[in-house]
């Protein structure tokens, strides 16, 4: 499975789309998604980890590698049997913001 990457232009600034981003556990959209914890608490950092509890017990979780405010945002994930990893770039647009994700799925890498 080949690298993936997708743009969205979101009538947000760039400073409202990063910090949403930044507070996944608490901007939650999936509704199979039953909590979230945030390790560690607080402040969003590089090696912060969100850990994602789905329906049936199942558990994903994304890990933030590096971050550039309002400006990328690098993860690891794992969403077995899947480990992706990929950033996300914000660039502003007119008044709003162009999200683009790029992810390596990295499928059955254990």
């Amino acid at each position: 499975m080949g690298k993936v990457e997708s743009s969205v232009t979101i009538a947000r600034p760039v400073e409202d789309l990063y910090r949403h981003f930044l507070d996944l556990d608490k901007n939650v959209t999936d509704p199979d998604t039953e909590s979230v914890v945030k390790e560690p608490p607080g402040p969003t950092q590089p090696r912060t980890l969100f850990r994602f509890i789905h329906g049936k017990g199942r558990e994903t979780t994304t890990r933030f590698v590096s971050l550039e405010p309002n400006r990328r945002i690098e993860i690891e994930g794992d969403v077995s049997p899947a480990k992706p990893t990929g950033d996300l770039l914000f660039e502003p647009v007119g008044e709003g913001t162009k999200l683009t994700i790029r992810l390596d799925p990295n499928p059955w890498a254990r």
